[in-house]
């Protein structure tokens, strides 16, 4: 409460349906108790998410901040643990743009991989290391994955009129891939590799 009301962005961690409620409810009363516009709350993971907490993240305007690529890594012992119907609520992006939230990508680097592509892959593909599918119905168009990962990203750390989008007069972070990322097929993605990297339109980086 007193963190809202002197005009800081909130952010917690949370995985679990319980977890993710628990969150929700400290976020709604600040929100309710004070409003304020374009606060841009969010919660890091927020997994394994109901309907109804996907209403209620909606109407308050929380931002969930997601790593697809835990199902990556972990998703064979979430379908083991869980069930592949439960494990589908992890990450649950399609289910959240679908109610209209603007879903943030991150890596959550050094506990998993840091490579955003193979991250952009399985949230298309929603497959595990050994290709078992977790939550298909939650796998997104390419366009929205590279969205998560580059504005939504720069967005949601009130950064999007420096970064995140190839604009004038923004910073010139590009990369350059290997090849075309919106003609690789979709199982292909996480194949794909930088071969240079430009921050603010020096480069720092090519592929040997």
């Amino acid at each position: 409460m007193r963190a809202h009301v002197a005009g800081y962005q909130m952010t917690a961690h949370a995985v679990g349906d319980r977890g993710v409620t628990l969150v929700v409810n400290a976020l709604e009363k600040a929100i309710k108790a004070h409003p304020r516009a374009d606060h841009r709350h969010r919660i890091e993971h927020c997994a394994m998410l109901t309907p109804d907490l996907i209403k209620r993240i909606k109407e308050l305007g929380i931002v969930p901040v997601a790593q697809p690529i835990f199902l990556y890594e972990f998703g064979d012992g979430y379908i083991r643990n869980y069930g592949e119907d439960r494990g589908g609520n992890l990450m649950p992006s399609k289910d959240l743009m679908d109610a209209g939230i603007r879903v943030v990508g991150s890596s959550d680097c050094p506990v998993t991989f840091s490579n955003p592509l193979l991250n952009m892959h399985v949230a298309v593909n929603r497959e595990t290391q050994t290709g078992q599918l977790i939550g298909a119905r939650n796998r997104i168009e390419l366009m929205d994955a590279i969205r998560m990962f580059t504005y939504n990203s720069a967005w949601v750390s009130f950064d999007e009129k420096k970064r995140g989008s190839l604009e004038v007069g923004k910073l010139a972070d590009v990369i350059v891939l290997s090849e075309p990322l919106l003609d690789v097929a979709k199982d292909k993605i996480k194949d794909v590799v930088v071969d240079m990297t430009f921050i603010d339109g020096e480069k720092l980086y090519t592929r040997k």
